[in-house]
């Protein structure tokens, strides 16, 4: 007797079943051939669903789908007054006034499921948003979305609403719809009515959790996050921006840095009727204190000051618990990331009695431990008092604090319930003539090598490391730097080394400066499958210059600044060389060797610079254009870009207007630091100060300084670097 093909199942008190496999298999083959022929041209002959443009948007899944619909006919910054949480009505309005630019017909927001072939626009929340906020810097899935044609409706989904925001613009984009810079200047959208048909389907996911700048005590207006969202961008200064559109847009907070310590630690805070330093002498390396002392080691809010005993344990107790007082209940309340940084010199300078509280000497040892403790402390205040809440402590590697700690210093940074650790590193000394890669050579490959051993390092106990670069520099007077020569490969080796955070320091503002070549490829190269960054390139030229020669001249602007690090940077510079004379009390090199020096910065070529400070990197080992060629290649941009502009008319001549002068600018900085140079070189000192002045009277003229999101002066800084210069100049053999 054969065996039956199938399976007999007895339930008690019933008839015996038998289960056909056969027949269980052609049955499902039937109904899938049923469903997907159903389902093959559901729209074929639906117009609404194949060219009509796009009238209706749907949301659905959030789990409070009318409520977001209503505040979808207001504005984002309009909705973050009313509900700083609904993201995804922010999706929608900005899906509803995009499309209503090119469409004739209004746009509706409707809840739910849209009817099959609509041709609308369906924005799904696949899962409801967690219980809990997570780690932004570790869950990269969480901003992750999909966008595919379902049915005759093109669906937007994500697992968070800020996924569905991202989406939402990526749609947008796909559309043809760009934005270079926060004015309506500087934006760029279809001629076209749109619609969903032939829309190919795209998944697209972070290749960095953070992506942004730091901004510090600067007004950052709610037309820069809107850009800043619009180019899904999420990390941003927490001083004068407004916190509930940040949050709306799913933009993080920033806070902390060099004044952290300084505000919290600040020797002459008064407790209890006593200073803190009168209190606990040992937290500031004095073991006793002399009779009338009155030095005050730790100025309040200042930047420079001699570094605390970052290893005492009542120090850090201390710092931990008022630190979490102003994270749940004060001025830090919606800061998502901590920035704990020492002063800014370039060595940590511990007092030498702080030693006996630290298990190692080396100052990133100290600081870690110093990390350490007061991730603990947060951490349970956290719980204990706001137990939804996540931080982020960020600590800092630059300087001489770049070289990766011993293993069981890292330890203790392991990730804990409400608070976890990351690592930044600030490549403040990199060259930007070649990416910061395994195959770049000198000081870009040692780097490359120590953010490798961060990362493995960091990595086995699931601590994250990120990146903060320095494009615009605020001693580097704003230049219109691009970058587009590096970028991409210094993208694809920070994604290699599973770099979580890819910001940098002191962004211009973008309707301002051409910089914005650099956001437009950042904006692209920071996610998933990025474009080539040639093609990113021609598509902002066309649409913002047309068939001018601008293109040809930006790329020839970039490669004349790629030296701007060893002629303008903060150590081993031309800059540094001429002014040292004012910033050391002794100089770190013989008059007599100056000249000599200099004639490395005018000529460039490859081989070390000379030794202005030691760091980890020095010296800077470097291959560059020298200043002499520099200026010659700017000059000839500056030629060329004026005659665009003069035979230019329209929006093309609005914007060369003002991205012309950028070339100005850049070319009378590099005129002034090349006459002094030639001065001290040799050239008659007459007319090199006469060059200098010249050159510095048309930078004042062009009044291009201060064009930065930061609270530093520059065109203090620039006086103050000039006079400098000339003092420099006059006192040379």
């Amino acid at each position: 007797m054969n065996a039956p093909s199938g399976i007999t199942i007895k339930k008690t008190g019933e008839r015996i079943f038998t289960i056909n496999w056969f027949a269980i298999v052609i049955t499902l083959v039937s109904l899938l051939f049923l469903a997907n022929a159903a389902r093959a041209e559901p729209c074929a002959d639906n117009p609404v669903a194949t060219s009509v443009p796009v009238q209706d948007i749907y949301i659905s899944g959030t789990g409070r789908d009318a409520e977001q619909v209503l505040l979808s006919s207001l504005s984002p910054i309009e909705i973050s007054t009313r509900d700083p949480q609904a993201t995804a009505a922010a999706a929608a309005s900005e899906l509803r006034s995009h499309l209503a630019k090119v469409n004739a017909e209004p746009v509706r927001v409707s809840s739910g499921q849209p009817p099959d072939c609509r041709g609308a626009i369906h924005l799904v929340l696949t899962t409801p948003p967690a219980s809990a906020q997570s780690f932004e810097t570790r869950d990269l899935n969480d901003q992750s979305f999909r966008i595919e044609l379902h049915n005759g409706n093109l669906a937007i989904s994500a697992t968070s609403e800020v996924g569905l925001l991202y989406g939402s613009y990526e749609a947008l984009y796909q559309f043809g719809f760009r934005w270079f810079a926060a004015t309506a200047l500087w934006a760029s959208e279809p001629r076209q009515p749109i619609s969903v048909f032939g829309f190919a389907p795209i998944s697209k996911t972070p290749r960095f959790a953070m992506r942004g700048a730091h901004t510090y005590d600067a007004k950052v207006p709610d037309e820069h996050l809107l850009w800043m969202a619009r180019n899904r961008q999420n990390h941003i200064g927490a001083s004068g921006v407004n916190a509930a559109l940040a949050a709306l847009l799913g933009i993080k907070l920033s806070d902390g840095g060099h004044n952290i310590i300084s505000t919290i630690l600040h020797s002459a805070r008064v407790i209890d009727g006593q200073k803190l330093i009168e209190l606990h002498p040992d937290w500031y390396g004095l073991s006793f204190l002399p009779p009338g002392y009155s030095h005050d080691p730790i100025p309040y809010r200042s930047d420079i000051y001699t570094n605390p005993c970052f290893g005492n344990g009542e120090l850090i107790a201390f710092f931990g618990a008022e630190l979490a007082n102003r994270l749940i209940d004060g001025d830090m309340r919606d800061v998502s990331i901590v920035n704990l940084w020492p002063t800014d010199k370039p060595f940590i300078n511990l007092p030498g009695h702080c030693l006996a509280h630290m298990y190692g000497e080396k100052p990133t040892t100290a600081l870690l431990r110093f990390y350490a403790g007061v991730m603990k402390i947060v951490d349970a205040e956290l719980q204990a008092r706001a137990p939804r809440r996540k931080i982020t402590l960020a600590g800092i590697s630059y300087y001489d604090t770049w070289e990766a700690p011993p293993e069981q210093a890292l330890e203790q940074l392991t990730p804990l319930q409400n608070v976890q650790f990351v690592q930044i590193l600030y490549v403040n000394e990199r060259s930007y003539a070649s990416p910061v890669s395994p195959k770049s050579k000198g000081t870009n490959l040692k780097i490359h090598q120590a953010i490798e051993s961060w990362s493995a390092a960091l990595g086995r106990y699931g601590i994250g490391i990120g990146i903060c670069d320095y494009y615009n520099y605020s001693m580097y007077y704003a230049l219109p730097e691009s970058f587009s020569h590096v970028l991409a490969q210094d993208y694809d080796a920070f994604d290699e080394l599973n770099v979580s955070i890819a910001i940098y320091m002191h962004p211009l503002k973008t309707e301002k400066s051409p910089q914005r070549v650099l956001e437009a490829l950042r904006a692209r190269l920071s996610w998933s499958d990025p474009e080539d960054s040639a093609a990113l390139l021609k598509d902002y030229f066309d649409r913002m210059f047309g068939n001018t020669d601008f293109a040809r001249i930006s790329a020839d602007v970039d490669l004349a600044l790629a030296n701007i690090v060893e002629i303008l940077g903060p150590t081993s510079s031309l800059q540094t060389l001429l002014i040292q004379h004012r910033a050391w009390a002794k100089p770190p090199l013989a008059a007599s060797d100056v000249p000599g020096h200099i004639a490395r910065y005018v000529k460039g070529g490859h081989g070390p610079l000379p030794l202005m400070s030691r760091t980890y990197f020095a010296p800077v080992d470097t291959e560059f254009e020298g200043l002499q060629s520099s200026v010659q290649k700017l000059r000839a941009a500056e030629k060329k870009a004026k005659a665009d502009l003069a035979s230019s008319t329209g929006a093309i001549k609005q914007r060369l207007d003002i991205d012309v002068p950028w070339i100005s600018h850049s070319r009378a900085i590099y005129d002034l630091f090349l006459a002094a140079a030639m001065g001290v070189s040799g050239e008659a000192k007459a007319e090199a100060l006469q060059g200098l002045d010249a050159a510095a009277r048309e930078v004042r003229a062009l009044d291009l300084l201060g064009s930065t999101f930061t609270d530093i002066n520059q065109k203090q800084a620039f006086e103050q670097n000039v006079d400098f210069i000339k003092s420099g100049l006059v006192r040379s053999p």
